[in-house]
């Protein structure tokens, strides 16, 4: 168990952080955090395995499955192991720092809060501290409580069939016989991508999917409203840690009814929808400020970095749902219309039209092989 549980460790933390090392070298925006960076590694680990399975879905008969893994078990590796060399030679070349000064004294502003500090202050530190208590209690009540919740029948079943008979979408959940590729999910591969985890680290699918994978998808959804917040507050101060508190709040208590994006986020945390509300649309929403924010007092900085998630998560939210790409499309084309009016530059809305082909070709190649 000790040794899945570090397999699984490597192939979802790791793995990604040293493949954003690797993209960060391609636009080095000051300021670039490890969030970020993570971020974009685990974009581009995911959005890697959409075209691997969809050529062995559809161009191996026999144990496509098992064909998949090996080739994106590889595939995967090489941008990490690219990253990790090229921080190993950046932390070789770079100069020894000169020695620290004195500490300069600490001094306080009117209101209490210390200057040339973070998260010094005590508000500061007890708004921090609220919302780690409230994301502990949301990473508790999500594996210990049980959703009785009828989708699991296809989505969960569809992982642990891929990981136990070494198919994909050729075998009919309900029943576990055999069957054609069932066209209507064959894109939407991201049970499959739960079902690699499972094979590669030897954990149950099921037990990764209910148990594991919340522990690491919602984390990740704070982690992307935290890079949000960041853009949205750039001064440091007390605003991040209050604006995460609301967000986290406003998931416990969204559950209005079954089809909230709150509840899916909670109770349905592994499946692909749960996953369009929860981490893709915000993806794109950071892209869409980022892009705001490059165009602005330091035009060009960060724009490589904002059409990458764009895009990424355009690809993604196929990956998630069939009807994510039209979903995500018509957000990013929204957003960069009203940018485009706001920054007066058209371009942005014709570069954000280019970006939505994938998203175009996903709906069109749904509709052909439906």
């Amino acid at each position: 168990m000790l040794i899945s549980a570090l397999i699984l460790i490597f192939m979802i933390l790791i793995l990604p952080l040293e493949t954003g090392r690797l993209l960060a070298r391609f636009d080095r925006t000051p300021g670039r955090d490890t969030g970020m960076v993570f971020l974009a590694g685990f974009l581009f680990q995911i959005v890697l395995f959409f075209p691997v399975a969809l050529g062995c879905m559809f161009f191996i008969r026999q144990d496509n499955f098992a064909v998949c893994t090996r080739i994106y078990l590889i595939l995967s590796l090489i941008p990490a192991v690219a990253g990790a060399i090229c921080r190993v030679k950046e932390l070789k070349e770079r100069k020894p720092e000169a020695p620290e000064k004195a500490a300069k004294p600490e001094v306080y502003s009117n209101t209490g809060e210390v200057k040339n500090g973070k998260f010094r202050d005590a508000e500061k530190m007890i708004l921090w501290g609220a919302f780690l208590v409230i994301l502990a209690f949301q990473l508790y009540k999500a594996v210990t409580t049980a959703f009785i919740d009828g989708d699991n029948t296809f989505y969960v079943t569809q992982s642990l069939i891929a990981q136990q008979q070494g198919v994909m979408f050729t075998n009919l959940p309900y029943t576990g016989g055999p069957t054609s590729l069932d066209m209507r999910h064959a894109l939407a591969v991201l049970p499959l991508w739960f079902a690699y985890l499972a094979k590669i680290s030897g954990i149950h699918a099921t037990v990764l999917c209910k148990t594991v994978m919340p522990l690491f998808l919602i984390p990740l959804t704070y982690l992307v409203f935290f890079e949000i917040a960041k853009i949205l507050y750039p001064e440091e101060n007390n605003n991040i840690p209050f604006f995460l508190c609301i967000v986290a709040i406003f998931e416990m208590f969204g559950s209005v009814s079954i089809y909230t994006a709150e509840r899916f986020f909670l109770t349905r945390t592994w499946q692909g929808k749960a996953m369009l509300g929860s981490v893709v649309i915000p993806v794109i929403i950071l892209g869409l400020l980022l892009l705001a924010k490059s165009y602005g007092e330091k035009e060009g900085a960060g724009v490589k970095t904002a059409w990458y998630l764009i895009v990424s998560t355009g690809i993604l939210s196929g990956i998630c749902t069939s009807l994510g790409a039209a979903y995500s499309a018509g957000l990013v084309a929204t957003g960069c219309f009203i940018l485009a009016i706001c920054k007066k530059k058209p371009g942005i809305f014709v570069t954000g039209l280019l970006a939505c082909i994938p998203q175009v070709l996903y709906m069109a190649a749904y509709v052909l092989l439906k």
